[in-house]
């Protein structure tokens, strides 16, 4: 199963590639020094492929988790793992990542869906 699960890993992954365009995916990471008591912040880009980002549709938005003005895009499920904080930058716009939701093929992480704000 696992062979067939990474297949279809493989196929989201074309699709977002084929479909979608190049975008940077900045990743956060917060450090807390217990010495100097403060919080150092460091940055990592990394080049992904998303889908065009999408209003959501009316049934989804609630007004307080996800507002109008926020977007989704999708970015493959393979050797990435975004979390909420981190940065995606996609025709020039940057965005914040609000919320990650990974869908699952079986096990494997096919896809991410990123929930994003201006």
């Amino acid at each position: 199963m696992p062979g067939q699960l990474d297949s279809l890993q493989g196929v989201a992954t074309n699709l977002i590639t084929g479909f979608g365009k190049a975008a940077t995916l900045t990743t956060v990471s917060k450090t807390f020094s217990a010495t100097t008591g403060k919080v150092t912040e460091s940055t990592s880009a990394t080049t992904v492929y998303a889908t065009p980002p999408m209003p959501f549709t009316k049934y989804r938005v609630d007004g307080e988790s996800i507002r109008t003005t926020d977007l989704s895009t999708m970015v493959k499920g393979k050797d990435l793992s975004p979390k909420q904080g981190d940065r995606l930058t996609f025709a020039g716009i940057d965005y914040l990542i609000v919320e990650v939701l990974p869908q699952y093929c079986g096990t494997v992480v096919a896809f991410y869906e990123l929930q994003l704000r201006a």
